[in-house]
């Protein structure tokens, strides 16, 4: 779990709430979203090969995915948010697969890339988010963020680091609640704590 700074506070928000507001141009809740999901970009690529790339460009190119899921976002079409971002993540990265193998190795220079900040934070290309941080900062904020996890890490109960864990790769309270073999009511409350204790430490 790498949170940090300015992006804590969008752990408090309901999903719904977040994903308004990178709708509407907050980068700081695009970052969020894009680092929380990230790991199940990871996940969803595992099987695919995409010819002439290396593995990290199917990971940027199911990146450019979620950022459209993010952007796509209806809750009154979609109920869930982690079920609408699997299939647009990866139908993007079949249509790549696709492309490549019909195009002979053409190189994804189109794409926008996404990178990873020396704090572990997604850097975003200048065409989703304009921001920068001065290597001074990096450290600065990595420090916090370290001393952070530290206080919060010793405030969560075993089970509510595992939810923790899950909730941060983008998994749903359903999903959550069948891997702890749990109620979701389970899981919401252990979130709801989660947040409290987020907020105490922030």
């Amino acid at each position: 779990m790498n949170l940090t700074g300015p992006l804590w506070p969008y752990l408090l928000e309901a999903e719904e709430s977040v994903i308004s507001r990178a709708q509407k141009g907050d980068s700081g809740a695009t970052e969020y979203m894009l680092y929380r999901y990230k790991n199940l970009v990871r996940q969803l690529v595992k099987p695919y090969f995409l010819v002439g790339a290396e593995k990290d460009d199917l990971i940027q190119v199911g990146m450019i995915g979620l950022w459209q899921a993010i952007m796509d976002f209806r809750e009154e079409k979609q109920s869930c948010f982690s079920a609408f971002a699997r299939i647009c993540i990866t139908r993007h990265v079949l249509s790549a697969v696709k492309g490549a193998l019909r195009f002979h190795h053409q190189p994804l220079n189109t794409c926008v890339l996404f990178g990873t900040e020396p704090d572990g934070w997604p850097d975003l290309s200048d065409r989703i988010a304009d921001r920068s941080m001065a290597p001074e900062r990096v450290l600065i904020e990595s420090e916090r963020r370290a001393e952070l996890e530290q206080r919060l890490s010793d405030r969560l109960s075993a089970f509510e680091r595992e939810v923790l864990d899950r909730y941060c790769i983008g998994k749903s309270y359903c999903e959550i609640s069948s891997e702890l073999r749990c109620s979701t009511k389970a899981v919401d409350n252990a979130l709801m704590r989660i947040k409290r204790k987020v907020a105490r430490q922030a």
